[in-house]
């Protein structure tokens, strides 16, 4: 006959986490290249690009990456989200932006495309409208399967949309 094994068990959880080390956090920086006021090969590029990363900036100023589908119209950058996403709570509280051509991942390239602008929200239904056009004639069917489904999920009810524009 063979032994039975003793049944398993867990390790027993440490009852406090380690916590970092108190201190001031600094923001993090990295170098992918300098932001310049975009000229008309710039805004070409980037109205080309199917995603771009949307940098943010919280109150400590450090940056935070989003890759969003977007569109430029003029010399403005145009995005479209929820009203309650993170995003337009950083851009309430500090009205500035960087946009980089990216994956669909957010991965950006070093010597990418690159802009930097005044960011500001667009609540109002008539521009977000406009936003709505200008997306679906750049994304297409993308777009609409992407609206479609959060039709059928409700989505659009609980979380209206609100735009975000960069002027660049």
């Amino acid at each position: 006959a063979r032994p039975v094994p003793p049944p398993f068990r867990r390790p027993p959880r440490p009852r406090h986490r380690s916590r970092p080390a108190p201190g001031p956090r600094r923001p993090e920086r990295r170098s992918l290249g300098p932001v310049t006021t975009p000229d008309r090969q710039t805004l070409d590029a980037l109205a080309r690009a199917p995603y771009v990363s949307l940098t943010t900036y919280r109150r400590d100023g450090v940056g935070v990456d989003t890759p969003v589908w977007h569109v430029v119209d003029d010399r403005t950058l145009y995005v479209w989200t929820d009203a309650g996403s993170w995003k337009v709570k950083r851009v309430r509280n500090v009205p500035r932006a960087v946009v980089t051509v990216c994956t669909v991942t957010g991965r950006m390239k070093p010597g990418a495309v690159r802009a930097e602008g005044a960011a500001r929200l667009v609540p109002d239904a008539e521009g977000t409208a406009h936003i709505r056009g200008l997306l679906l004639g750049k994304y297409g069917l993308r777009f609409r399967v992407t609206e479609l489904s959060a039709k059928l999920s409700r989505r659009r009810a609980r979380h209206p949309i609100t735009g975000i524009a960069v002027d660049l």
